[in-house]
């Protein structure tokens, strides 16, 4: 049922304006970008547990509302009501082994199963669509936004008041989650990239690979000093 839906909501995933496919996909997006304005700065959101604390009965009706909010551009063979009740069994039926216990999961999707993270991006882009977009987007004051399932990444517009920042965080949370985010600034870590921004006349962006603190470097990086 999970691999079934997965596949289907696959289908139309691109309906979501504000998901990412990967980091490749935001550099793309960040090249089209036109020069920002000068203070402009940078800023990431993460989401809270997301997978555990998506409210399950939210979670079905409000896929079920952006399956209709998109009902034009969905295949002819897609089905909203057939996909909405297959949603309702993946997350109501799951079961799972504990020692020699049994528990049924009451809250939050599973783990590790197919329609994880499709079902948590489309779930959290019906909030996108109707509030923080709407409300934010547009350079009032966001001037980028884009997200990878729980984690955020925001252009903020330098005009604005960073009270405004706080705002918007709060306005973050949907159902029962919540969400965190530093402050706007000239530099943030994202995915597996570093993005940076500069203020000359006009700014704009640079990137290069996050490296965590930690990392062991089992492969050879290219800052390497071994020859080719």
């Amino acid at each position: 049922m999970s691999k079934y839906l997965d596949y289907q909501l696959q289908r139309v995933v691109h309906c979501c304006p504000s998901r990412l496919k990967d980091s490749a996909s935001l550099l793309n997006d960040l090249q089209q970008l036109p020069p920002l304005p000068l203070g402009t700065k940078l800023a990431t959101a993460d989401a809270v547990s997301m997978y555990t604390n998506m409210d399950t009965q939210h979670v079905i009706s409000t896929v079920n509302r952006w399956l209709h909010r998109h009902s034009h551009a969905l295949p002819s063979d897609l089905h909203i009501e057939l996909i909405t009740e297959a949603i309702s069994i993946a997350m109501t039926q799951n079961v799972f082994q504990f020692n020699y216990t049994y528990w049924i999961q009451t809250c939050g999707a599973a783990m590790g199963t197919s329609v994880a993270c499709i079902l948590a991006t489309i779930y959290y882009s019906y909030h996108e669509e109707t509030t923080l977009l709407p409300t934010y987007g547009n350079g009032r004051p966001l001037l980028f936004y884009k997200r990878f399932i729980d984690d955020g990444f925001i252009i903020w517009k330098p005009t604005v008041p960073y009270a405004s920042f706080d705002r918007f965080k709060s306005d973050l949370c949907f159902g029962k989650l919540t969400w965190t985010a530093a402050s706007p600034s000239h530099s943030v870590d994202f995915l597996d990239l570093t993005l940076s921004i500069s203020n000359s006349s006009s700014s704009s962006s640079s990137s290069k690979t996050y490296t965590k603190e930690h990392n062991l470097h089992v492969y050879l990086p290219p800052s390497s000093a071994h020859s080719p």
